[in-house]
């Protein structure tokens, strides 16, 4: 089984697929360079992604990975809206936690949240 996952780092994007099931997470923690299969590489100035086929990327470049599919997520989670700037890139979501819980009270004095 695979994982599919879109790996942003400083230098562009990386998409493509990683060996293994379960979570993203699991599969970051488990290496210290996350091996993509069946590569598209899609840098800052390129105008559409191009196939570089397999690509290692070490774990500590990996500014933001995320998976395609459903994330397992409690099912009473409450969503909060969240702003993030990351090395070159600004994300805008929402992060899910239990009832009760207040991401601004409960952040690190170092993190933002806007």
């Amino acid at each position: 089984m695979t994982i599919r996952v879109d790996a942003y780092i400083a230098g562009g994007i990386a998409r493509g697929e990683i060996a293994g099931e379960g979570h993203l997470r699991d599969a970051l923690d488990a290496t210290t360079d996350l091996a993509i299969e069946r590569a598209l590489w899609q840098g800052p100035d390129d105008p559409a992604p191009r196939p570089i086929g397999p690509v290692a990327i070490p774990v500590d470049d990996i500014i933001v990975a995320v998976p395609d599919g459903d994330p397992s997520i409690p099912v009473h989670a409450v969503w909060h809206p969240i702003h993030l700037e990351a090395g070159p890139y600004l994300i805008d979501g929402e992060i899910p936690t239990m009832p009760g819980f207040d991401p601004p009270r409960h952040a690190r004095r170092s993190w933002m949240f806007t």
